[in-house]
């Protein structure tokens, strides 16, 4: 049975792909919790987007996270804890690589993708940076 429910939430898997040096990347991982929005709640958030970034999104639809840490200032000490809250998440969506992680895991998650079958290449940025550049006339990638 469907149960239709308003206004739940879900921790989602998030890979992101960091650069580091010899042109090659890191994997690094957590879990993203994001609320369930309703389609026309998406679309206007994604069409109220100018940039084309995305962070208006996913501002609304982070709402958690897990395994999210910042590194310590004492050399040798393992890195902290990170909570939750807009300061941080702010921070966080500032990240490009992280960024870009999880707008695709966002849209992967409700589209019904696993994350193991959605990850792409860090390049090509995500659909919705895509289709709004597309909009403005843009070349992406």
């Amino acid at each position: 049975m469907f149960v239709i429910q308003d206004d739940y939430t879900y921790f989602w898997p998030i890979t992101a792909s960091k650069p580091v040096d010899g042109g090659r990347f890191e994997k690094e991982t957590f879990e993203a919790e994001f609320l369930a929005l309703p389609q026309d709640e998406i679309d206007e958030l994604l069409e109220s987007d100018r940039d084309g970034d995305d962070v208006d999104l996913l501002k609304e639809v982070l709402v958690g996270w897990k395994g999210v840490a910042i590194a310590s200032t004492t050399e040798g000490e393992k890195p902290q804890d990170l909570p939750f809250n807009e300061t941080n998440r702010d921070k966080l969506l500032k990240i490009t690589y992280v960024r870009a992680a999880m707008i695709r895991a966002f849209f992967s998650s409700i589209a019904g993708i696993e994350e193991k079958n959605s990850e792409t290449s860090p390049a090509g940025g995500s659909r919705a940076q895509r289709r709004a550049a597309k909009a403005r006339g843009k070349k992406t990638s």
